[in-house]
């Protein structure tokens, strides 16, 4: 088996882990990737929640994804903000089109998550698993 990422990736699973990453029974019956197997596996589980750290400084570059809705010219509205390192971020950025911000100032990464009020083994990513 596989998951398609973004930019045109390929990731293999074996044994139903993702990066070693056990898919949620949700992720497996719906063939997606769930949200929280995503962010473990390409982050190493090494991110942390912290809604405050965007009123810190004023200098947040968007560095992946898009905060933007052309369709319906509005913003995308960020509901959690997880802390991540460099190396957290190089992954998500190669392999997924998630919202990531940087701010010089204070030499951080953060992934901005669009979505509350459900567990994360619920919720379904665009990325496809396929393969049996």
């Amino acid at each position: 088996m596989r998951v398609l990422m973004a930019k045109g990736k390929e990731i293999k699973m074996y044994g139903g882990k993702f990066w070693g990453v056990e898919v949620s029974p949700y992720g497996m019956k719906h063939k997606c990737l769930d949200y929280k197997t995503m962010v473990i596996a390409l982050t190493y589980n090494e991110c942390f929640s912290n809604y405050n750290v965007m009123t810190a400084v004023n200098d947040w570059d968007l560095e992946n994804g898009s905060d933007y809705n052309e369709e319906n010219d509005e913003y995308i509205e960020v509901m959690d903000y997880l802390i991540m390192s460099p190396r957290a971020a190089e992954n998500i950025k190669k392999y997924t089109d998630e919202i990531v911000y940087y701010s010089p100032s204070l030499d951080l990464y953060v992934l901005g998550v669009c979505h509350c009020g459900t567990s994360w083994d619920y919720v379904s990513t665009d990325y496809e698993i396929i393969g049996e």
